[in-house]
C-alpha cells in the first residue's frame, strides 16, 4: 500500500509511530561541517519538520544502533551490572546506502566465524528501517558502483518534500499508523538512484600474485602522504566495525566499562607489546583500510565489497582525500601490472594524485 500525507498529517504519523518506537533521523545542527554545509547528524525526532531529508547526513545511521561510545558494565563495590541497552524499539529513517551498510555490520557482528556480539544483537533486534528516497547522489557518492544503492530491508519507504511525504508501506504493522494520520492512498513506488555521477569500477584483486604486487604500488605513498590522521574516514564510515574497550572512573562515581569506536588509521590501533606497531605509517594504514573495503571483506564473506559508496570518507576528510579516486588509481595500477605481465612494457609508478 502507498500513502500521501500533508505536513500536518506527517506530524500525526510521527506521533503515532512514537507510541511504539523511538524515531531516529538525520537532523541539521548549528555546527558547520567540513564540506561547508550545516552538520547533519542522527538524533531522536518527534516531528516531520525536524528531518533533514535533502542531503546525506555527515554521520551514518549506525550511530542510532551502535553509538560512538556505548556503556557496557557498571562496577560497584560488591557487584557488576550490565547496561541493559535501549528498552524501546527504534525506527530509523535512513537512505539505502546506510541500510546496506547495516547489512554489512550484521555480517561482521552476527555471522563472523559463528561468534555473535550480544551487545550488537540486542540492539539490532529492536530496529526497523524507514527508507528515505535519495534524489541523487552528492559529488562524493558512487553507491551504484559499490552495490549500496538497493536494499529490501525496510518497513516502509518514503519520499520527503517541504509539503509532506509519500510512502510505500511493506510492513503491514505500519499501515494503521498511516491510516490514523489521515494518509490518502495513492499510486507511489519508491525509486532508487540508478546511475552514479562519478561511476567507479571495482578492481579484480583475486589473483594472489597481483594482490601482492598492488601492496607495493607507490600510490599508497601518494595518498598516505596527504593523510593527517583526522580519523574522519573511519569515524563516519557506515561499515566500519572496529571498537576498543575502556574502563573509566570519574571522581565520586562508580567505574564504567565502555566500548568505543576505534580506527585503523590511528597510529595506536595495532600496537602490541613494547608498543610495536604493525603498520607504521599513513601509507600502510591507507592501504589496509582501502583494500579491506574493496577486496578483503568480500574475499571473506563472498557477497559484496565492504564499501557502499556513500562518500562520507571523502566528504568529511579535511584533506579531501577521495575514496573513488583511490579506487580508480588501484584500477590503473592493476592495468599496468597486466600490461607488464603481457610483455607490453614495464609497470610505471602511479602518477600524481588527481
Amino acid at each position: 500500500m502507498a500513502f500521501e500525507l500533508e505536513a500536518r498529517q506527517a506530524d500525526k504519523l510521527f506521533e503515532s509511530l512514537s507510541k511504539e518506537y523511538d524515531l531516529y533521523a538525520p537532523v541539521r545542527t548549528d555546527e558547520e561541517a567540513n564540506d561547508g554545509e550545516s552538520h547533519i547528524c542522527y538524533e531522536k525526532v518527534t516531528a516531520f519538520k525536524q528531518v533533514a531529508w535533502d542531503l546525506l547526513a555527515h554521520e551514518p545511521a549506525k550511530v542510532a544502533i551502535t553509538p560512538a561510545r556505548e556503556e557496557m558494565i557498571h562496577f560497584t563495590e560488591d557487584r557488576t551490572v550490565e547496561d541493559p541497552g535501549f528498552s524501546k524499539k527504534r525506527l530509523i529513517f535512513a537512505r539505502p546506502c546506510d541500510i546496506v551498510s547495516q547489512e554489512i555490520q550484521d555480517n561482521m557482528f552476527l555471522k563472523n566465524g559463528g561468534i555473535v556480539d550480544s551487545y550488537y544483537k540486542r540492539a539490532r533486534d529492536r530496529v526497523k528501517f524507514a527508507m528515505m528516497e535519495c534524489a541523487g547522489g552528492q559529488e562524493s557518492c558512487f553507491c551504484n558502483s559499490m552495490g549500496g544503492a538497493h536494499t529490501d530491508d525496510w518497513a516502509f519507504a518514503c519520499r520527503f518534500s517541504e509539503d509532506g511525504l509519500q510512502a510505500e508501506v511493506k510492513d503491514p504493522s505500519f499501515v494503521a499508523c498511516f491510516e490514523e494520520a489521515g494518509g490518502k492512498e495513492v499510486d507511489y513506488a519508491f525509486s532508487y538512484v540508478e546511475e552514479d555521477d562519478n561511476p567507479v569500477d571495482l578492481p579484480d584483486l583475486s589473483d594472489e600474485e597481483l594482490y601482492r604486487a598492488i601492496l607495493k604500488d607507490p600510490l599508497w605513498d601518494l595518498y598516505g602522504g596527504l593523510c593527517v590522521n583526522a580519523l574522519q574516514c573511519t569515524k563516519t564510515c557506515p561499515t566500519c566495525t572496529c571498537f576498543t574497550v575502556i574502563d573509566r572512573a570519574e571522581e565520586g562515581k562508580d567505574p564504567v566499562r565502555y566500548r568505543e569506536y576505534a580506527s585503523c588509521m590511528d597510529d595506536d590501533y595495532e600496537k602490541m607489546a613494547k608498543q610495536k606497531g604493525m603498520r607504521t605509517d599513513n601509507a600502510m594504514r591507507t592501504r589496509f583500510r582501502v583494500l579491506h573495503k574493496i577486496h578483503d571483506y568480500q574475499a571473506r564473506f563472498g557477497d559484496r565489497p565492504m564499501c557502499t559508496g556513500c562518500g562520507r570518507c571523502t566528504r568529511n576528510c579535511p584533506k579531501h582525500i577521495n575514496m573513488a579516486m583511490i579506487i580508480k588509481q588501484v584500477n590503473k595500477a592493476v592495468d599496468r601490472l597486466h600490461k607488464e605481465e603481457a610483455g607490453q612494457g614495464e609497470a610505471k609508478p602511479a602518477g600524481e594524485v588527481e
